[in-house]
Parts: C-alpha cells; sequence; structure tokens
C-alpha cells in the first residue's frame, strides 16, 4: 500500500521529473505577486498623494481669495476653520493651517498668505516612506472694496 502511494510522489525516472509540471504555477507566483502588489499599492498611494495635495492647494487658493476679496468680513479664525472643515475628509493627519495678512509699506500691496501643512500617512506600511508632508502657500493682494 505504501509503494503504490508513493509513486504519486517520487518520479521513477529522469524523464517523469522534468515532465512534471504540478505546482509551476504556485512557484511563478511566488515570484511575481510581490512586484505585482507593490506596484498596485504604489499607484495607490502615488495617486492618493496627488490626490490629497490637489484638494488641499484647491482649498487654500479658494480660502486666500476669498480672504482677499473681502478682507474686512472674513476673520483670519474663520478662514482657517473653513480650510480645516474643507480638508476633515482627508484620513488622518496632522493639519496646520496659519493666515496672516501683511500691509504693504509705499506702493506694495497689502497681502494676505494662507499656509497649510499636512502630515500624510501611507496605508501600506512597507514603502520606506513613513511620514510625507504636503504643504500649500497661497498668497493674494487684498482688494480696497472702499474705492
Amino acid at each position: 500500500m505504501i509503494q503504490s502511494i508513493m509513486k504519486y510522489f517520487k518520479p521513477s525516472s529522469a524523464n517523469e521529473m522534468s515532465a512534471d509540471e504540478s505546482g509551476s504555477v504556485a512557484v511563478e507566483f511566488a515570484f511575481v505577486a510581490p512586484v505585482f502588489f507593490a506596484m498596485m499599492f504604489g499607484i495607490y498611494e502615488t495617486g492618493q498623494v496627488l490626490w490629497t495635495q490637489s484638494q488641499i492647494g484647491f482649498h487654500v487658493d479658494r480660502a486666500a481669495r476669498i480672504a482677499s476679496v473681502d478682507p474686512g468680513g472674513v476673520s483670519n479664525s474663520e478662514i482657517e476653520a473653513e480650510i480645516e472643515l474643507q480638508l476633515s475628509r482627508l484620513a488622518s493627519g496632522d493639519l496646520s493651517v496659519t493666515v496672516t495678512r501683511t500691509m504693504g509699506a509705499g506702493e506694495a500691496p497689502d497681502i494676505v498668505r494662507v499656509v497649510t501643512s499636512y502630515v500624510h500617512t501611507p496605508i501600506t506600511p512597507f514603502f520606506p516612506v513613513n511620514n510625507l508632508t504636503l504643504s500649500h502657500t497661497a498668497e493674494f493682494p487684498l482688494i480696497n472694496q472702499d474705492g
């Protein structure tokens, strides 16, 4: 009985061993799968970072434009709160928003500057980048609505 079972596990000649292809798919998968999954996760992470950077840039530019058009009607804390609200749907990360207004000297225009910094943590832990800081600065001249 053991010999009848052993004939299935042990090829009887070298020709039979070279013709035996059982398990070759598993070996090929073992070689290809890590590269395939690393590429897929890399593409996803790159897309996630680009989308996040785009969202940060859009909302910071928008807030700076609103502050430049209506300089007296919107406070710095309201601008910061609006940006934080709009960017709250990003994955959990450290978000920093700073709004400053600089009065120009002489002929220089008054400026509103919005600076945002966001620490992005990748969802795939096996990439060498642990945290990536994404930042955006928007600077617009204040529009005087009195004249």
